[in-house]
């Protein structure tokens, strides 16, 4: 009996029509992917605690501003082809493996050899040690962050959800033995970080292995030539509208407050580790088979789009009720008395964190109707909003003004994106319109839209 109502409830969040042996496979699926983020978040979650408990407030601060320069461009990176490929056939993805993956080393690349530059040029004109920690941190986080979600959605694609869970956990074995050293033998900051960059250097070369094809150079130019041009400006005004109520109110904090004020914003920040967990490994495994369990339909997206939502929406009240119950003691227990009295920060990144997920699904939906420039003009409204705020709230309310310009962003971001795609997931849909096919519906928008011009 109790098999039997699993099943169904599987059945109907997956879309139904899942058979015994299909459900145990995507069962699996999603466990390993659970454990992937769950692995990379606590590696991440190690990593926080132990430069915020040994190292100055200076260099802490250091990794907060890098983080945020590192997640806005990164942002960037996963409209370009991230999602991209997360939503591409399978046998689409095995045979352009040599390019797609030579499209991310070109990327990755770039953008080490660019913050390089911008720090060596910087160093010989005098810069602070400041800027020079940041820099180095900003090195770091690249390697890091730029190889975590294209390992996920490549090997993934390749049919392995295992391999990612397992260097996640080489991760989370690198940042505990570094931080031993740093506890026992006093290695610096500097060292920490070149540590870490060594590590990810070695684990990107052990993803290239994985994915069984050279890297094909001149294919992988092309691919991104295309991916810039057909989602070029799309992701870069997406990237910057996103930075707005996120990574900007970091920097102008750094500015305006100090890095005190950005050490507190990041150590709360870093708290939401769990709940992003839970919600990365589940957006992983519904990217990956959005467009299967849709039926390319447009009453399938809406049917599967409302569904994601409900989950996503209920995990994240769960989490915010089990939070507000005793936000200072696990504050206090965390950071052994460092960073009390912020209660309400904790509070406001969990109330981010909901928003933050809500607009997965909606971006889910704006990839397969190809509405990234619509999407785009309209993010914009939360990016000014976000900015703005921002500018007048970070000195006078240090952190606290930081989180309220973050959450309005956040805010305006879930209801521009419905919006976007309001046809689809709100406005009543004709008995005859219900099996129009996605692709069919975004040929004849076009063709309507290109008559009106």
């Amino acid at each position: 009996m109790s098999n039997n109502w699993l099943r169904r409830a599987f059945s109907v969040y997956a879309g139904g029509g899942e058979s015994r042996v299909a459900m145990k496979s995507h069962l699996a699926t999603r466990g390993f992917l659970f454990a992937d983020n769950l692995l990379f978040s606590v590696a991440n979650f190690v990593l926080t605690i132990s430069l915020a408990r040994l190292y100055a407030e200076s260099d802490f601060a250091a990794l907060g501003v890098a983080l945020a320069l590192v997640l806005a461009v990164q942002a960037m990176q996963k409209s370009l082809y991230i999602v991209r490929v997360s939503l591409m056939p399978a046998h689409t993805a095995r045979r352009r493996r040599g390019a797609i993956i030579a499209e991310h080393l070109i990327v990755v690349a770039a953008a080490v050899l660019f913050v390089c530059l911008v720090a060596t040029t910087g160093t010989l004109a005098g810069a602070s040690e400041q800027f020079k920690l940041i820099g180095l941190a900003t090195v770091v986080c690249y390697l890091i962050y730029f190889q975590a979600d294209f390992d996920r959605a490549i090997l993934l694609k390749l049919g392995s959800a295992l391999r990612p869970a397992l260097l996640s956990l080489s991760y989370l074995v690198a940042v505990t033995v570094l931080a031993v050293l740093a506890r026992s033998r006093g290695l610096g900051f500097p060292g920490f970080m070149i540590g870490l960059a060594v590590f990810a250097i070695g684990k990107g070369i052990v993803v290239v292995a994985l994915v069984g094809a050279r890297p094909r150079w001149r294919s992988g130019r092309r691919l991104l030539a295309a991916d810039w041009r057909r989602y070029g400006m799309p992701s870069l005004i997406g990237a910057a509208s996103y930075a707005g109520f996120t990574h900007v109110p970091v920097m102008l904090l750094e500015a305006l407050s100090g890095p005190l004020q950005v050490g507190v914003f990041v150590a709360m920040r870093t708290l939401m580790q769990p709940l992003m967990v839970i919600i990365r490994s589940l957006d992983a495994g519904d990217k990956n088979r959005f467009q299967d369990h849709s039926g390319g339909t447009l009453i399938g997206v809406r049917h599967l789009f409302w569904r994601t939502i409900a989950m996503y929406a209920a995990i994240g009240l769960l989490a915010l009720l089990l939070l507000s119950v005793a936000p200072e003691q696990l504050i206090r227990i965390v950071y052994k008395g460092k960073y009390g009295g912020h209660a309400d920060l904790l509070i406001g990144w969990c109330l981010f964190a909901i928003f933050l997920t809500l607009s997965m699904p909606i971006q889910s939906v704006v990839y397969l109707l190809h509405r990234q420039h619509r999407a785009m003009w309209w993010g914009m409204i939360s990016s000014v909003t976000g900015l703005c705020l921002a500018l007048f709230t970070c000195g006078p309310l240090g952190a606290r003004g930081a989180m309220l310009s973050t959450l309005c962003g956040a805010v305006l971001g879930v209801i521009t994106g419905i919006w976007v795609i309001r046809d689809v997931v709100i406005s009543p849909i004709t008995d005859k319109a219900q099996m129009i096919p996605v692709a069919g519906l975004r040929k004849r928008r076009s063709v309507s839209e290109e008559r009106s011009s």
